[in-house]
């Protein structure tokens, strides 16, 4: 049994015991605690106590509390996205089964006229703000603010969780024994939705004297600061140094920034964005002493998931300091003579097709289901007259609809186009769809969905180099960037141009 499932194991029965106790023994010695009686009913510290008390009902906290965990997983903060979701439910559920379990009665106080009540083991209340404290402190701790900035921030959040607890027994809506397992609820909701999305993660690699450098797409990067401060203390903490911060332009996607980091003796580049940036910075990296280090940040990131690169934006840093270098092909193209580099895939047809009719305002909003739109409007896409060899032998004469040549085996997320291509055996994979309507089409998606490797209008094949000709222009794709229309397509692999650090 692996230890993060041996802490799931503990982390669930940790909780059946908790609520088994919880259930059966209240701790009532503790409402002594609290010698004041309610607030005066009609008062203005009373009814200002109301207003808090419903600007704090449970549904608040868990909205913003998931808010938080959208904002979070926007800014590739994955792993505390998923933590902060998961903790949500769980204080909710746990909180709901104790109320059911032990339907203690409410204390005596008129304010519950004007309060909902239900049961009054454990306060909802206390545990919404509890896990909402406990989620937002470990925001600053996974975006790594500044000390001083993070004390603040924890001490405002659990003044607040003081302030939530007081106002239900100024209102004496709640015994003190409630509110306090309210505080352990919230606690243990966050302890067991980390146990849960705990990973174990091999030891930090010291790097005394290595230089590393960043180059960094910003149109992928919804906040540069988060993405410096993780980068610089994961970095920092392992002894690497600093020697150059590169942004990309339209202009210039990265390889000039790659350029530039191996001037100034970068042994490591992490290139932050999406497959177009990594593109670039493979073709300046390539058959350089550098190593490559992959952040991804893109709608697809292809290359990252077939590497297994995480996409959670800590994990990928971690694992790009300490991964072991492995070396990565690299496709060499040329599109009617003019020479490009591919990393993961070379489309001609359909799918460029698609990608170009795909909004890039759509790409950002909801990544790789952006391309359903479009394809829709290339169900019965025509074919042209093609002819394709493979290591100098004729594998189709005839009309094709999409040629795709790729280095991994995803399309996209989920689509496995092309069934064991791997970037790391010289070998480019090579499949020619040749539909005649809609209909062979959708037989052939659905194939593809389904994994199917055979169809009488596909034809598949391996190899070193691989020519393409088309009758007429035809779209071109590379790396999920369109390079306007080709008639002629060479291509030849380079085995191990690349040395990408992998966990």
């Amino acid at each position: 049994m692996t230890r993060g499932w041996a802490w799931r194991i503990l982390a669930a029965a940790t909780l059946g015991a908790a609520l088994t106790v919880m259930s059966l023994r209240i701790p009532t010695w503790l409402d002594g605690w609290w010698p004041w009686p309610p607030l005066p009913e009609g008062s203005l510290w009373g009814r200002a106590a109301v207003v808090f008390a419903w600007t704090t009902n449970p549904v608040v906290p868990t909205l913003a509390l998931l808010a938080v965990a959208l904002w979070a997983g926007r800014r590739r903060l994955l792993r505390l996205a998923a933590r902060l979701v998961a903790s949500s439910l769980l204080s909710l559920s746990i909180v709901t089964t104790l109320k059911v379990l032990v339907g203690r009665e409410r204390p005596v106080t008129g304010w519950l006229g004007v309060l909902t009540s239900d049961a009054s083991f454990p306060s909802g209340h206390a545990a919404a703000a509890t896990v909402l404290a406990c989620g937002l402190l470990a925001l600053a701790r996974e975006a790594r603010w500044p000390p001083r900035r993070a004390g603040w921030w924890a001490t405002g959040w659990l003044l607040f969780v003081l302030l939530v607890g007081a106002d239900r027994l100024l209102l004496q809506v709640h015994h003190v024994s409630d509110v306090l397992a309210g505080v352990l609820v919230g606690v243990f909701a966050h302890a067991l939705a980390s146990a849960f999305a705990y990973s174990p993660a091999r030891s930090p690699i010291a790097a005394s004297g290595l230089r590393f450098a960043v180059v960094c797409n910003p149109a992928r990067v919804r906040n540069a600061g988060l993405l410096r401060r993780v980068v610089e203390a994961e970095a920092g903490g392992r002894g690497w140094r600093l020697v150059g911060w590169h942004t990309t332009t339209v202009e210039e996607p990265g390889s000039e920034a790659a350029t530039a980091a191996l001037s100034a003796g970068a042994d490591l580049v992490l290139v932050v964005g999406g497959d177009g940036t990594q593109r670039a910075a493979c073709s300046a990296l390539a058959h350089s002493p550098a190593t490559l280090g992959l952040i991804p940040h893109g709608s697809g990131d292809l290359l990252a998931r077939a590497l297994r690169v995480p996409r959670d934006l800590p994990t990928a840093v971690r694992a790009a300091l300490d991964g072991t270098p492995m070396p990565l092909d690299l496709l060499r193209v040329e599109l009617d003579g003019r020479p490009e580099v591919s990393a993961v895939m070379v489309g001609i047809g359909a799918d460029a097709a698609v990608l170009r009719d795909t909004s890039e305002a759509w790409k950002r909003r909801v990544g790789p289901y952006a391309y359903l739109a479009a394809g829709a409007r290339h169900i019965a896409a025509r074919p042209v007259p093609t002819r394709v060899v493979v290591d100098g032998e004729e594998v189709l004469d005839g009309p094709a609809s999409l040629v795709e040549i790729g280095n991994v085996a995803d399309l996209h997320q989920g689509i496995a186009l092309l069934p064991g291509a791997t970037p790391f055996d010289g070998i480019a994979d090579v499949l020619v769809a040749s539909p005649s309507g809609a209909g062979d089409v959708v037989r052939m998606i659905a194939g593809v969905l389904a994994g199917r490797t055979t169809d009488r209008q596909l034809t598949r094949g391996r190899g070193c180099t691989v020519e393409v000709r088309t009758a007429s222009p035809v779209t071109c794709q590379i790396d999920g960037e369109l390079m306007g229309d080709v008639s002629s397509l060479r291509l030849a692999v380079d085995p191990g141009a690349v040395r990408v650090a992998l966990s």
